[in-house]
């Protein structure tokens, strides 16, 4: 089964997100959205969500009273749902869906698996999936129709051309 999604892996601040950006900036008819770190004094306190509408949306931080945490962070589902709903909900005539990423943090929210398990059956997603951890993650390994590129620093310049490449068949980047 030829490939219908394509999932970026890595260790944190390897540059799957920075690889992603630059591989949209080749897409057209693209919505979705990234997840930016907030930092005081150089120290990572939380997470942003910026949705191919450009509205930001705080969804995780050290600080938040809420139920809901991965690791250090507490999580603002509503925050969340809010913010991928405006996308996934209103995606127009959008050929490829772009998620950063599926993880912990995001698989807490049930409209969020619901959203994407909707989304692979309809559209090509182009994203950041973590290694392991949620079910969810795990069963989208498992896809055949699913490829999965590891983002290393010797490779992370060749990601936009090797996406593309994938997905159209075509190079957009001279090699180096």
């Amino acid at each position: 089964m030829k490939a219908k999604h394509f999932f970026l892996t890595g260790l944190p601040f390897v540059g799957k997100t920075t690889a992603l950006l630059r591989s949209l900036q080749l897409l057209d008819q693209a919505e979705g959205f990234v997840t930016q770190a907030v930092e005081l004094d150089g120290k990572r306190i939380g997470l942003n969500i910026i949705n191919s509408h450009q509205r930001i949306f705080k969804f995780a931080s050290l600080d938040l009273n809420s139920a809901h945490r991965s690791g250090k962070y507490s999580v603002d589902i509503a925050a969340l749902n809010t913010a991928i709903g405006e996308v996934f909900d209103n995606r127009g005539k959008a050929k490829y869906i772009y998620i950063d990423e599926i993880g912990t943090l995001f698989c807490q929210s049930p409209f969020f698996i619901d959203r994407v398990s909707s989304l692979l059956e309809s559209h090509t997603l182009i994203g950041v999936i973590a290694k392991k951890g949620h079910s969810f993650v795990k069963e989208i390994h498992r896809r055949p129709d699913c490829c999965f590129t590891e983002v290393t620093a010797d490779n992370r310049d060749d990601i936009p051309n090797t996406i593309m490449k994938k997905i159209t068949g075509n190079e957009y980047f001279e090699e180096n």
